[in-house]
């Protein structure tokens, strides 16, 4: 069995996790191409991202306490060509509605997608920041924190 990796399997498994919801955008007819997640730690420059919609997760954190992990991640939606926000405010809705305090989401580790090893739980506190936006684009991200519902394996 891969040995847990306590700080990249929980960033997998959020990304697992938003790759779900974005599917079920997809099917709800909410976004028309398939969709994209994005690290945007990963992306220093706005004109790397792609001319459509996507779903993002960024500010990854991370705090351990009592060797319990919190983890503080932004869960993020942008639109592209939406001019009214119609489009981006249902996409945010299903995220939203997805993420509510108490949404249990499996930690699985990076070589065993199949089984999870440990389950974390949507805090109270979640925080939708106020939308950002440039010509073509609206950008919108919640801050999610998640707290250990089940002793998530040690990394040794």
């Amino acid at each position: 069995m891969p040995q847990f990796q306590p700080y990249l399997d929980p960033f997998l498994s959020m990304v697992r996790f938003v790759n779900a919801v974005a599917q079920q955008a997809q099917v709800n007819g909410l976004v028309s191409s398939a969709p994209v997640v994005i690290n945007l730690d990963a992306h220093a420059d706005i004109n790397e991202l792609p001319a459509a919609d996507f779903f993002s997760l960024s500010g990854y954190a991370m705090h351990i306490h009592n060797k319990l992990p919190t983890v503080v991640i932004g869960v993020g939606i942008s639109t592209y060509n939406d001019p009214n926000n119609i489009r981006h405010m249902k996409l945010m809705d299903l995220m939203l509605s997805s993420l509510l305090p108490e949404t249990r989401v499996p930690i699985y580790t990076n070589g065993n997608i199949n089984t999870a090893v440990g389950v974390m739980v949507v805090a109270d506190g979640l925080v939708v920041d106020p939308i950002d936006r440039d010509p073509q684009r609206v950008f919108q991200v919640m801050t999610v924190r998640l707290l250990p519902a089940s002793a998530l394996p040690s990394g040794n």
